[in-house]
């Protein structure tokens, strides 16, 4: 009951400070636009504090600042849409867009990662009648005989296409939680930090559950994604995230969020499925699960 307050709190909270507008800004303050769409409250406060962290570490030579929250829903073809011309949302934090490692990008990758690759560590979410499978699942090749919902455009397809795992798109989250119960596919991965939030919020918890035994892990650090068309905005958030990243701010905040989230998984010990990850080959330390060094590992 109190996470469920405290996500309505929040969410009333996004709602105020995304009222507003564009109308009228100050050209001598830098207006970023984040847009949070499905985020989980938990995300949207940590992410939103990183971001908000780095503005304040860049202010006194940089000037100030306006950070507003956009949390209407979207597809991922029209945020990227809307991101690349940058007025009504100019950045988004999430794991990189396929889209924005090709040639002419909409949006320029700030190079400091969030969250200490949390979320990679993938948590699933299954049908309470096929609980029992999930649980005794000892292989890589069993794993392959059932089919993973993921989001259209999501940078996860390739990764699981690349693993031999079926893969089943859905347009959005809301959307692939039906599509769950309906049996169009057998599991959905979602992210440690987000995941159990993710379902409460879904209106399906009667109905699904989340597998507490297994985890599938690949490097999916996330990061600030920002327009093509505002450079400043790249660079001032670059510059920011790697003053708090110097002085420990940034991991403060982490341990803040999301240190008893690590502990609980470690206490759970389960087996982790390993993953490459083909769209990030120079991931360094995050190829593997190292928030969980004692658990068996599944390649």
């Amino acid at each position: 009951m109190q996470s469920r307050l405290k996500a309505r709190l929040l969410t009333l909270a996004i709602m105020a400070w995304a009222s507003v507008g564009i109308a009228g800004e100050d050209e001598s303050t830098l207006h970023a636009r984040l847009w949070v769409g499905a985020m989980t409250p938990e995300r949207i406060a940590y992410e939103t504090a990183a971001i908000e962290l780095a503005f304040k570490k860049t202010q006194v030579h940089a000037g100030d600042y306006q950070l507003t929250l956009v949390p209407e829903e979207r597809s991922t073809e029209r945020s990227i849409r809307e991101l690349r011309e940058g007025s009504v949302i100019n950045l988004a934090s999430a794991p990189i867009w396929p889209i924005n490692l090709e040639p002419d990008p909409p949006m320029d990758i700030v190079p400091i990662a969030l969250a200490n690759g949390l979320m990679g560590y993938r948590r699933l979410i299954v049908r309470k009648g096929d609980l029992g499978k999930f649980e005794s699942l000892s292989s890589l090749a069993e794993l392959s005989e059932l089919s993973a919902g993921l989001g259209r455009g999501w940078s996860d397809v390739a990764v699981f296409q690349k693993a031999g795992l079926p893969v089943v798109e859905g347009t959005n989250i809301p959307l692939l939680y039906s599509m769950l119960v309906r049996e169009r596919f057998d599991y959905f991965p979602l992210g440690s930090l987000e995941v159990e939030d993710s379902l409460a919020a879904s209106g399906f918890a009667d109905d699904l559950t989340i597998v507490p035994n297994l985890i599938i892990y690949y490097p999916l650090p996330i990061n600030v994604q920002v327009s093509i068309n505002k450079p400043e905005l790249t660079q001032r958030i670059e510059q920011g995230l790697k003053a708090a990243k110097a002085d420990g701010s940034l991991q403060s905040l982490f341990d803040e969020h999301y240190q008893g989230l690590v502990s609980k998984l470690q206490q759970l010990n389960p087996k982790v499925v390993v993953l490459e990850n083909p769209n990030m080959p120079d991931v360094g330390v995050l190829s593997e699960p190292l928030l969980l060094p004692e658990s068996p590992v599944i390649r």
